[in-house]
């Protein structure tokens, strides 16, 4: 398969939550606090499970919907404020550094596309000792995934032509990250970190593993 021979790839592309970290739990853990110290209730199970791979402005909106949207921004920044106060307790994913260090051996250019907050990703980065020139997050483009903006600004930023986009991989957790990849022309791979194996095929993904440390084992 051409996603899976290296010496093919002209950039890597990486999503940040549920990919290269495990910082999911920590994010729904800082809406679920926002939420109880604005509203005064705590999420419930299916939100928890909606909020996955979406901006921080669409999770807010959600939740603030049938909250109360007036304290929607309140919301944001309370959400903020306890994501900073947890930083340390973000770890990689098996693999994730190697694979860099792999793609660095192959002269392959990658970065950080993600829906989280730059200062967020930035400062997980930073702690976990990844090597990473160009890190975009949300606040950095007009539309988020499902768009494909983040990706394309990513691409531009590392020198990828517009013609290179077919060559361009990009690794995904989520349904709108695969849908964003796929509208930008490159090559949606999934990790099932928080999605089986079909609902990421379905959403784009022309394969799928489980961490860096499988990726590796299949690549040619």
């Amino acid at each position: 398969m051409k996603a899976l021979s290296i010496n093919d790839w002209a950039a890597v592309l990486f999503d940040f939550d549920g990919v290269l970290v495990n910082s999911m739990p920590v994010h729904v853990e800082a809406w679920n606090r926002a939420t109880l110290e604005i509203y005064g209730t705590e999420l419930s199970a299916e939100t928890k499970k909606t909020i996955v791979g979406q901006s921080t402005r669409a999770i807010a909106a959600h939740i603030a919907s049938s909250l109360g949207p007036e304290k929607q921004n309140e919301l944001v920044h309370t959400k903020h404020t306890y994501l900073n106060e947890v930083l340390d307790y973000v770890e990689p994913f098996p693999g994730a550094r190697e694979f860099m260090g792999l793609l660095r051996e192959h002269n392959i250019s990658y970065g950080i596309a993600s829906n989280a907050p730059s200062t967020f990703v930035k400062g997980v980065v930073e702690r976990v000792g990844f090597e990473v020139d160009v890190i975009l997050g949300r606040d950095d483009v007009d539309r988020p995934k499902p768009a494909p903006d983040l990706y394309l600004l990513c691409a531009k930023k590392l020198a990828i032509s517009v013609s290179q986009h077919d060559q361009v991989v990009v690794f995904e957790d989520s349904l709108h990250g695969l849908k964003a990849a796929s509208q930008a022309k490159m090559i949606p791979i999934g990790i099932s970190s928080h999605h089986g194996n079909e609902d990421l095929r379905s959403a784009g993904a022309v394969c799928v593993f489980s961490d860096f440390n499988d990726v590796m084992s299949s690549i040619v």
